[in-house]
């Protein structure tokens, strides 16, 4: 299509300080599918204009050009007075409408369909912005946002061909929504201890595990958690631990339920039998008020544990408190060298404390680790430097460096 000047009568808005031609222009109505790929008929031969405005015009055509959209982002968003949802987009060009000269307008229209196809509708034209936010409705929608002309005081131009950005956006109803975040709201990570009952009766196994989040739009990552309010069921099974998956024969021992879904860490505890075992995690389903959503394929996160029976507790404990002394006299040999037999006494003590607060809840490798780290003579390799033993033991201990 061709540029003009064209006189016509103008409703006369501010945008930006800028006051510009509204769609009483020759912006002609949103194209169909058709007139999209088909080129714009021929018009009559523009009258004549000024050199000034003629170098205007092929400004206004360049920037047609450069004004290309290439990046389109949207979110769907609860509505203020949370009743229905609003759609936010936001845009990118390589020459956006602010690097355009002053008193020039870049006009953009956007539009939409049905996912499944049908006619484009036009939804709104706005000028000098790259945002745009409005209701929407329920449904499955394509839409896209193209830059449609610029105007320069009474100059207009149409761009001959409007490249689209395109974005395909669900908006999901209620019941939708909740079983899309049972799709996406899973359980990340699981870790265990095993303890000895308070009163003496087997070994308590407590798992702690990490929720994680996920949603995947076309073309972005959106991490997002259930909102406050919905509860959560989570279930607990296990199986003896075998050499090959096909042997497993799992066993639900638990459900974690009435959790707040948006807590990304939640625990169990159960007393465990003796023996090597295998337990696994899984959301199972959320609640939403009267809404309720069945996990159809729950995420599974498992892990390894091992729970020792009286005599190898027994054995255990006995075999830490070798270590924690072991690590106990080294640490105080590294760190009294100076000191005479009385101050190496009270510090022996205490540093004793420290080693046995410090490995309170380690498993037993890392204790293992620990008292081999206290007490060998080769230094330590830390990142790109060596601290010596000392450096090491003071940092484990007491948190400080050595100076």
């Amino acid at each position: 299509m061709t540029t003009s000047r064209i006189i016509v009568a103008l409703s006369v808005i501010a945008v930006l300080g800028v006051v510009a031609a509204t769609s009483a222009l020759s912006f002609t109505a949103a194209p169909t599918a058709a007139q999209e790929s088909t080129p714009p008929p021929p018009e009559a031969t523009p009258e004549p204009v000024s050199a000034e405005d003629a170098e205007t015009l092929a400004e206004m055509k360049q920037h047609c050009r450069d004004g290309e959209i290439y990046d389109l982002y949207f979110s769907v968003n609860d509505a203020d007075d949370e009743q229905g949802k609003t759609l936010l987009l936001e845009w990118w060009a390589d020459l956006s409408y602010w690097d355009l000269p002053d008193g020039m307008v870049a006009y953009y229209r956007i539009q939409r369909r049905d996912v499944d196809g049908g006619e484009w509708q036009t939804v709104a034209t706005v000028n000098n912005t790259n945002v745009w936010e409005g209701s929407v409705e329920t449904g499955h929608w394509d839409y896209r946002v193209g830059l449609l002309g610029l105007v320069s005081g009474d100059l207009i131009h149409e761009c001959q061909t409007t490249q689209w950005a395109e974005a395909i956006i669900n908006v999901l109803t209620p019941q939708e929504e909740l079983e899309r975040f049972c799709e996406t709201t899973y359980v990340s990570h699981v870790e265990t201890t095993v303890k000895p009952s308070s009163e003496g009766r087997g070994e308590i196994v407590t798992l702690e595990w990490w929720i994680d989040y996920r949603y995947h739009y076309p073309g972005y990552d959106i991490y997002e958690a259930p909102p406050d309010g919905t509860e959560a069921v989570y279930r607990v099974e296990l199986t003896r631990a075998a050499r090959n998956e096909s042997e497993y024969s799992w066993e639900t021992v638990g459900e974690v339920s009435g959790a707040e879904a948006w807590v990304n860490r939640e625990t169990w505890s159960h007393t465990g039998e003796p023996g090597n075992w295998i337990y696994r995690v899984a959301l199972v389903s959320l609640q939403a008020g009267d809404l309720v959503a069945q996990c159809k394929k729950p995420q599974w996160e498992e892990v390894a544990v091992f729970v020792p029976t009286a005599e190898e507790r027994a054995k255990a404990e006995a075999d830490r408190l070798v270590l924690i002394g072991q690590a106990s006299d080294c640490a105080l040999d590294a760190l009294s060298d100076n000191l005479n037999p009385d101050a190496r006494s009270v510090i022996g003590e205490y540093i004793e404390k420290r080693v046995s607060l410090f490995v309170e809840d380690a498993k037993f490798e890392d204790v293992v680790v620990l008292t081999v780290m206290f007490c060998t003579d080769r230094e330590v390799r830390e990142r790109s430097r060596e601290p010596s033993r000392v450096e090491y033991i003071l940092d484990v201990l007491f948190d400080v460096s050595y100076y």
